[in-house]
């Protein structure tokens, strides 16, 4: 129980630090340190981050940090993104979703590392979005969640930057209320299959929204930019063991 409250600490923490990030390691804790196969692991995983996401929002909002409007149609389109993503999962071997959940983890270091070290501070363009791009990303986001149990909070942040014109502190806050909704949508996916454990997910719970609540309080005290670097050479180290053990299991035979 200990060990469970602490893994949901270590996931609510980047959370509600950086917006992004903790919930790449849902899964592979769920499965190497608890023995959940690959899809109970993957929707167990969405229903902590969307959990401890929505409670990191909560913060944010308070705060003044959360695009209401632009959070519910991003993340509502996400939610439907998602919830195909959590239909093709079952479907395809367990190896094969670590392996792509390691490539996404890759890619979510070298994002941290280039938004960490680029200058933020710039004037937010103020064109207005356009819904047709907004919607494309929310549902390519989304089935990406879906399909892997991750947040996605490194591609969220830039898209609502970027697509939505967001100012960055805003993306941030708002990407957690975008989790939130994607991540309901894979829930309801895999509660079809039965593949999510709840007494595991409320012990994650309850240390994954100390760690969000944690999150939000050091936010403003620490540097953001050392921090991001930090924790994506920390995803980096799982994401060369998701490798390790998941490539040989697929290709070993050949």
């Amino acid at each position: 129980m200990l060990l469970a409250i602490a893994c949901g600490g270590a996931i609510g923490l980047p959370l509600g630090l950086l917006g992004a990030g903790g919930s790449l390691l849902a899964v592979p804790l769920l499965v190497y340190v608890f023995g959940r196969d690959v899809p109970t692991a993957t929707g167990t995983a969405l229903l902590i981050v969307g959990v401890t996401a929505a409670a990191a929002a909560a913060g944010h909002h308070g705060a003044g940090r959360v695009q209401i409007r632009m959070g519910l149609v991003f993340g509502g389109l996400g939610a439907l993104g998602a919830l195909v993503g959590a239909q093709v999962n079952p479907l395809l071997p367990g190896p094969v979703v670590l392996l792509l959940l390691a490539l996404v983890m890759l890619g979510t270091a070298a994002s941290m590392v280039r938004t960490a070290r680029r200058d933020r501070g710039g004037p937010v363009d103020t064109t207005p979005p356009s819904l047709v791009a907004v919607g494309v990303a929310a549902l390519t986001v989304g089935g990406l969640s879906g399909l892997l149990g991750v947040g996605a909070g490194f591609l969220i942040v830039p898209a609502l930057m970027l697509v939505a014109r967001l100012p960055a502190h805003e993306a941030v806050g708002t990407s957690l209320l975008v989790i939130a909704l994607q991540a309901l949508g894979g829930v309801l996916g895999y509660l079809a299959g039965g593949w999510v454990d709840w007494p595991l997910a409320a012990l994650f719970l309850v240390g994954g929204m100390v760690g969000a609540w944690l999150g939000k309080q050091l936010a403003g005290r620490l540097s953001g930019s050392h921090l991001s670097q930090v924790f994506a050479g920390a995803i980096v180290v799982v994401a060369v063991f998701l490798i390790q053990r998941n490539a040989g299991l697929l290709f070993g035979g050949l």
